[in-house]
């Protein structure tokens, strides 16, 4: 509805306020004090200065348009003669107002000038009637008849682009006001209804105008009507340097502007095209300009409105939809994309694949859709892009790259359920075509994608990737962030098991230094449904101490193949003799690799002491475990050696009274036993009636079985083993040098802590019956010394050593 208010000169008595002069004479119910106000300061019909007072039926009549705050005010005026005291320059204006939008869209202000309603006579009532809208225009005013006003002109057709181009500048900063020229109203405001139709709604209801105005070059409208009679010297040539553009109509000329490329493109529409279409395409174009280049807008006008026009779509169509996708949705420009987002994504839809740039446009615009939470477009979108990435790898993985290195992207939404099973079924092939190199990020961009893929649909990207995965284990940060990323896992961890088995030397060392250490469970637990669980039993070995090794060997030794052995049995010492024993016996063969270590152990058991004290030996038994085409010769002739020297050990044992020796005077005839066979050495010596026969068993080894022997000893004499204490004293004998000497050091240590007193003496009270003439003896000539105090001692055994002097102490019997 307008408000309707009608000002003139009048008594007190006709004045709506009840003042004498110039004055609103009527006023409908809704207009305000503001809406007066407002209409006298900037709407008002002057009485031109420069015109005779007399003829005022030759003043030219005007209509103004502007909007303040939310209120659209439109008013027309006219000369009416003298004032009531009888003097010239009376005037009568009548304004509507209205804050409805929809009062007045989609018609434009100036198509109002025609509407029935206007009236121009003295009303006879205080009381205006409020006009109803929508109000009606007369049909010239109408946009067909509009059309063809310009089409069917060519000169006005050919001036469109550079008129359209001031219409343009009306709206920059600098302003650069319009001034039509021309002496009918009608044709001039015909005009200025043309040309707001190439403005978006909004900013139609922004352009004021004046038609016409006294002094056009004051006038701060937008677009100023001039008169002729009020301007004759107002022309095209002076425009410029007035600083204003000047569409003469009746001279048929204008202001030299260079059309603009949205000028031009307008006006191309508006003269080619069906009026409504091309208007509402403008409109569109204009609107958008809101939130891009002008140019970008009127391209993506073009595309998304023109639908008369008959187009190729390529990948300029292409770049501009995207482009213009990405410029809405960063303006927040929902509704837009709502109205305008299946327009879009069909001419999208419609491009052939394009280059690697055009992909990450197109990305661009998947993701400015979702942000703004337009899914059905971003699915849209998406599925183009898809398609795209399924006909042109090289496109396929600019576009994951891209999406890798924005870690932290939203995934995407599919509405339709068909839509986003048909992108599962192309996500496929796409991670089928991928390099090796970019399947980390393909998986990572399939993730994004949330098409629901399965696991057995890429079974074999899968496949790929753990492979790359296996021998690039730094992938583990990025995992989580792929599809299927548990799947990949499992792929990972069978690849990282057969690595292992098969000794892969990569595999391993990245498994050593810690890798995959995320997968082990914490605590560890051997698990035997989860086999990885058995491989990373060799982290657990490290720093553990023998007996826990052990523990670890025993539980998942059976689960990880014989040729792991490295990971497991390999110490910075070497190889410990009990745990490849146990290895051997659960495996039952021999890697080739592990048969020459054992070799070398074995050689050299002074570098690997566990393997001199029976270790070896035991290794050696349990190489019999293991099928004897697997054992090299060396090592087969080590098995059969051992048979044959440990079977006269036990023929040795069975005959330890029997002095000489048979059986160890035949092991003296085998070169180094005391390399492997120490324990069974030190045995005969401490067990049998010959220790000579056995003694010369240790040589080449005699030191480290010496010591052996004496730690024996100890451990047997704190015992309390009175047997042990006879063996020690014969031993004593002088003739047996440095075994006796480990003999006395035994003793010593024994004898001289305190703690063992009791202990000594039951032994020696004890002891009678285990020794014959010569131990009792030497253990009197040993218990003589150790009287003398450990100072004495010391020095009296040098001196015998020195000068062989036989210095005898008294009876331990005593």
């Amino acid at each position: 509805m307008f408000e309707v208010l009608v000002y003139t000169d009048c008594s007190t008595q006709e004045s709506v306020n009840g003042k004498s002069g110039f004055q609103f004479i009527a006023s409908s119910p809704g207009a305000t004090l503001s809406d007066q106000t407002y209409s006298c300061e900037k709407l008002q019909h002057p009485v031109p200065m420069n015109l005779p007072s007399r003829d005022w039926l030759e003043h030219p009549a005007t209509c103004a348009y502007a909007r303040h705050g939310d209120r659209m005010y439109i008013s027309r005026g006219a000369s009416t003669g003298d004032t009531i005291s009888g003097r010239p320059g009376n005037q009568l204006t009548v304004t509507v107002t209205t804050s409805d939008v929809t009062d007045v869209l989609p018609h434009r202000p100036a198509q109002l000038f025609t509407a029935p309603d206007w009236s121009f006579e003295r009303p006879h009532s205080q009381c205006a009637v409020p006009w109803l809208a929508p109000l009606e225009i007369e049909e010239d005013f109408e946009i067909p008849a509009l059309h063809s006003f310009v089409a069917l002109d060519p000169w006005s057709a050919a001036a469109l682009p550079s008129v359209l181009t001031m219409l343009e500048q009306t709206q920059a900063t600098p302003r650069v006001r319009l001034v039509i020229k021309h002496p009918d109203q009608r044709t001039v405001m015909r005009w200025v209804s043309l040309l707001s139709h190439f403005l978006d709604g909004d900013a139609a209801l922004d352009l004021e105008f004046r038609v016409f105005a006294e002094n056009p070059l004051a006038a701060s409208a937008h677009i100023v009507g001039a008169h002729p009679l009020l301007s004759p010297t107002l022309t095209v040539a002076r425009s410029r340097e007035l600083g204003v553009n000047l569409l003469d109509l009746e001279a048929r000329e204008h202001t030299d502007v260079p059309p603009s490329e949205t000028a031009t493109r307008h006006a191309r529409w508006f003269l080619s095209a069906d009026p409504f279409e091309s208007l509402d395409a403008i409109e569109t174009s204009k609107r958008w300009a809101r939130s891009m280049g002008s140019l970008l807008a009127a391209r993506a006008a073009e595309l998304t409105t023109m639908t008369s026009s008959d187009r190729t779509v390529g990948v300029s169509e292409l770049r501009t939809a995207v482009a213009a996708v990405v410029a809405l949705a960063e303006a927040g420009a929902v509704d837009e994309l709502e109205a305008y987002g299946d327009e879009f994504a069909d001419i999208i839809a419609s491009c052939p694949p394009g280059g690697d740039d055009e992909m990450l446009s197109l990305d661009a615009a998947v993701r400015a859709a979702g942000l703004v939470g337009n899914e059905e477009l971003a699915q849209s979108l998406a599925l183009a892009a898809i398609e795209w990435a399924a006909a042109r790898p090289t496109a396929a993985a600019v576009w994951a790259v891209a999406t890798a290195n924005r870690a932290g992207a939203a995934r995407l939404t599919w509405p339709d359920a068909e839509a986003r099973a048909h992108a599962a079924s192309l996500l496929a092939g796409v991670l089928s075509d991928s390099a090796p190199a970019n399947l980390p990020a393909t998986f990572e961009l399939a993730q994004t994608l949330n098409t629901g893929i399965s696991a057995d649909a890429i079974a074999e990207p899968i496949e790929r990737l753990a492979k790359l995965w296996l021998h690039e284990p730094g992938l583990a940060a990025r995992s989580t962030r792929w599809v299927e990323c548990d799947a990949v896992i499992r792929a990972v961890t069978a690849c990282l098991i057969a690595g292992l088995s098969s000794g892969d030397a990569t595999v391993i060392r990245s498994f050593q230094a810690g890798a995959w250490a995320w997968l082990a469970p914490s605590p560890w637990v051997f698990d035997a449904a989860h086999p990885l669980t058995a491989w990373f039993g060799a982290r657990e070995l490290v720093g553990a101490t023998p007996e826990r090794r052990m523990e670890v060997l025993a539980t998942m030794q059976l689960a990880v193949a014989a040729d792991a052995w490295p990971l497991f049995l390999r110490t910075r010492e070497g190889l410990r003799a009990t745990e490849v024993v146990s290895w051997l016996k659960a495996h039952r063969t021999i890697d080739p690799q592990l048969a020459a270590e054992i070799e070398a152990h074995l050689s050299d058991t002074r570098q690997h002491p566990t393997w001199a004290h029976g270790g070896g030996a035991l290794v050696i038994r349990a190489l019999d475990r293991v099928e004897s085409r697997e054992l090299p010769a060396s090592l087969q002739a080590r098995s059969a050696h051992q048979r044959a020297v440990l079977a006269l050990f036990e023929r040795a044992a069975a005959e330890r009274k029997i002095n000489p020796n048979p059986a160890l005077d035949a092991l003296a005839e085998y070169d180094d036993l005391g390399g492997l066979y120490g324990e069974w050495i030190v045995k005969a010596i401490l067990e049998s009636a010959d220790p000579r026969h056995a003694i010369t068993l240790a040589r080449g080894h005699d030191r480290e079985l010496q010591e052996r022997m004496a730690t024996i000893l100890e451990r047997y004499l704190r015992m309390g083993r009175t047997d042990m204490l006879a063996i020690s004293a014969r031993l004593l004998e002088p003739d047996l040098g440095a075994w006796g000497d480990a003999a006395r050091r035994a003793l010593d240590t024994v004898w001289d802590d305190h703690s063992t007193e009791k202990l000594r003496a039951q032994m020696l009270v004890q002891i009678g019956g285990h020794l014959d003439d010569q131990g009792r003896v030497s253990l009197d000539d040993y218990l003589a010394d150790q009287a003398k105090g450990r100072f004495t001692r010391s020095a009296v055994r040098r001196a015998r050593t020195l000068f062989g002097a036989d210095n005898r102490g008294s009876s331990w019997k005593s």
